[in-house]
């Protein structure tokens, strides 16, 4: 998750100095693998005397990470449920600003056009195939369904990805 959040901001950063847009400056960025990313956000002078905020975009776990307090979380998270069973998305990053949940953004993953040949030529060859990925459940299985895969596993970080495929050579 974190790196198609960094990738999708430096394309909306690249956009925006195009236009001629000024952005605040992002200081201290992180990211954090199955979390999501954190920055202290300032003016466009990058003057974070006093006037930045944390910024924290992410899943699910993003709201402990951000120092949300367990009442603000238990209730974002019922809100977040129910927010992507409502909407046509299949996945949501939430915004959470100075330990204050503030957004969710509803996302529609899909796969790669190329996807869906690969893994049609890898069944012809008798090849068989397992979608591994770091999204929620609740974001892989359309995902595997429109590659009509049926062995998939999901919410899981690069680490746990190589151990899988070592575990089956």
């Amino acid at each position: 998750l974190a790196s198609a959040v960094v990738a999708q901001a430096m394309g909306c950063v690249a956009e925006a100095s195009l236009t001629g847009i000024s952005l605040p400056k992002a200081l201290h960025f992180r990211a954090v693998e199955g979390v999501g990313v954190q920055a202290d956000v300032t003016d466009e002078t990058g003057n974070a005397a006093g006037d930045s905020l944390a910024v924290v975009v992410g899943n699910e776990k993003a709201l402990e990470w951000a120092g949300c307090a367990p009442a603000s979380v238990s209730t974002y998270k019922k809100w977040y449920t129910s927010f992507n069973a409502a909407h046509f998305g299949n996945a949501s990053l939430l915004v959470v600003v100075d330990g204050t949940p503030r957004l969710a953004i509803a996302l529609n993953d899909q796969a790669r056009p190329e996807a869906a040949h690969a893994v049609a030529r890898l069944k012809q060859l008798g090849i068989e195939t397992t979608m591994l990925t770091g999204a929620s459940a609740t974001t892989a299985a359309p995902v595997a369904a429109q590659l009509e895969l049926a062995d998939w596993r999901a919410s899981l970080l690069p680490a746990q990805k190589s151990a899988w495929v070592r575990e089956r050579r």
